[in-house]
């Protein structure tokens, strides 16, 4: 598929550099809280969800919108890759792919140091979006040409269809101050998170010498 992507003239790669950025808090509580709702609009087939999803992450983008944007990226190579592979799976083995897609939730309802891995998470977030799409019977949109991610086409032409809505996203509006649940794990495991990159960091500099030549 990667193949496919650069015979096509992809061009929307993600910067890894970029994506070694820790975010706020605040930043991580609205990603679980988007994965969890993406979770459930897939499992449940539910409309209401999925608009809470797209609201959510209209609100997270607001927070730090270059990371965000990497991550729309990486879910535009790498997710767009990963539901290619599940759907060869599900007409090769329909049980191992229903097993696939289940980790595949897991992964995004986990109290997990994967949440803190900003372009690992979008293998599982990237792909479950474009099941969720089919599921939903939402039309995947995806320009290989163009400088917009999946996500947004997908999105965006949606919204601009002559048909109705899941759930209008607008109803969703999101406070980041005081609509999200918070989740207790997060903040101590991105601390834990943050001084072990400083004491990484540390040792090395401690460990470095100085040679002019």
């Amino acid at each position: 598929f990667h193949c496919h992507q650069f015979a096509s003239g992809e061009g929307r790669f993600p910067s890894d550099l970029a994506m070694l950025t820790l975010a706020s808090e605040a930043f991580y509580q609205m990603q679980h809280e988007e994965n969890l709702a993406l979770a459930e609009a897939y499992t449940q087939c539910d409309g209401t969800a999925f608009a809470r999803f797209v609201a959510l992450r209209s609100a997270r983008a607001a927070l730090q919108p270059e990371l965000f944007l990497q991550q729309l990226r990486t879910e535009t190579i790498e997710g767009t890759a990963e539901y290619a592979g599940l759907c060869a799976l599900r007409r090769i083995n329909e049980e191992k792919y229903r097993e696939k897609v289940a980790k595949t939730c897991e992964a995004l309802r986990a109290e997990s140091p994967l949440l803190f891995d900003a372009r690992r998470i979008c293998y599982f977030s990237g792909a479950l979006f474009f099941l969720c799409l089919a599921r939903l019977g939402i039309p995947l949109k995806n320009d290989l040409r163009s400088t917009e991610s999946a996500y947004a086409q997908s999105i965006a032409a949606f919204s601009s269809a002559n048909e109705p809505c899941p759930a209008p996203a607008g109803r969703f509006a999101v406070d980041a101050s005081a609509d999200i649940p918070r989740a207790a794990w997060i903040a101590p495991a991105l601390a834990a998170l943050r001084a072990a990159r400083e004491k990484t960091v540390f040792d090395f500099l401690q460990g470095a010498v100085y040679h002019p030549l």
